[in-house]
């Protein structure tokens, strides 16, 4: 029962406006301008092409999320979780960045939620401007919602999530998710590093389980590392 219900908590909290986090991916991920929640729209700004100075080397990159949660549900009391995303990033020679989700996983006291392969696919690619000011990079992908079909194409509304919970096995549930946040930070030998903010973030469960626990969930901290990748796609 604990396990059931941290996730369903992670799943349906909403950060106050200005919060530290990440989107995530049980959290909504890690997160374009003006997408759609098919994976066939991507929707993107365009951008006068920065100077060399004003933008990071054009290339393959990998974006790494890490959300860390405090949890509170009535009776149970509090607990910690951890909510992580590795995404692709291409960034083209203008300065605009390409966005495509790897992995998303929230992992619990007991539990453990991944995107499914078909999941991670039916999710919305991002495509949104990294602004470079000196050491200063910042980027606001725009928001980001899926889930309100059957977007991954198996046969239920939602995206589909592995749910793992110890010593009971591995469920399927289905999930929603719309929310956005942008990332602050610097420059690094590699990439940048930095704060991801959450302007809004709301996820639930439509199907899979038939339990729901009201509690809630403050991010006690979230950052962001975009590095290098040593060749294209997902590691």
């Amino acid at each position: 029962m604990s396990a059931v219900s941290l996730v369903l908590l992670l799943l349906a909290h909403e950060p106050s406006a200005g919060a530290a986090a990440n989107v995530p991916a049980v959290m909504s991920t890690p997160t374009a301008t003006a997408t759609t929640a098919t994976t066939s729209t991507t929707t993107a700004t365009t951008a006068t092409p920065p100077t060399t100075s004003d933008r990071l080397p054009a290339g393959d990159y990998l974006l790494s999320l890490d959300l860390h949660l405090k949890t509170a549900i009535p009776v149970m009391g509090a607990a910690h979780a951890r909510a992580r995303t590795v995404s692709t990033l291409v960034i083209d020679d203008a300065g605009m960045a390409t966005q495509k989700n790897c992995w998303v996983d929230t992992t619990g006291p007991g539990y453990r939620v991944e995107a499914t392969r078909r999941a991670l696919a039916a999710m919305p690619v991002q495509r949104y401007r990294l602004v470079v000011d000196g050491e200063r990079v910042s980027a606001d992908p725009g928001p980001l919602r899926f889930g309100d079909k059957d977007d991954d194409n198996d046969g239920d509304v939602g995206v589909a999530m592995d749910l793992v919970i110890d010593a009971l096995g591995r469920f399927t549930v289905q999930v929603q998710s719309d929310g956005r946040s942008r990332l602050v930070g610097a420059r690094t030998p590699t990439g940048a590093a930095g704060t991801v903010l959450v302007l809004y973030s709301k996820q639930k469960i439509v199907s899979g389980l038939p339990i729901v626990v009201d509690g809630q969930a403050d991010v006690e901290s979230a950052r962001f590392t975009l590095e290098r990748a040593a060749k294209a796609g997902c590691p």
